[in-house]
């Protein structure tokens, strides 16, 4: 998010601060996408973003990030989710991107919780 200013940010992500930081990730690599039914790239990056903070705060106990089971877990749901929007939308997502998303994704979340 280097450089953005909160009004550059989708307004989903207002007062959401690791969804913010979580589409500083996938808005570069989701930003060549056209995805129907959502107005731009952007957007779509935004409420992808909102989704995996949900994911990640779905799995949060105390202490979770020294916890191996509780992180592969939140990994394996976050690489499930990118896999279901590759299928349902057609996206042409490697999985080399996948799962630099998701170890970077992960690492942020750790950073922010650790």
């Amino acid at each position: 998010m280097r450089g953005k200013t909160s009004s550059d940010l989708p307004d989903i992500l207002a007062h959401r601060d690791e969804a913010k930081a979580f589409y500083g990730v996938i808005q570069e690599p989701l930003a060549v996408y056209s995805v129907a039914g959502y107005t731009t790239p952007e957007v779509f990056a935004a409420e992808t973003a909102v989704k995996l903070d949900e994911i990640i705060s779905g799995h949060k106990i105390r202490d979770w990030t020294r916890n191996q089971d509780v992180k592969n877990l939140m990994m394996n749901e976050i690489e499930d989710y990118l896999y279901s929007l590759k299928g349902r939308y057609e996206l042409p997502m490697d999985i080399e991107l996948i799962e630099r998303i998701t170890y970077q994704v992960l690492a942020i979340a750790e950073r922010r919780n650790g």
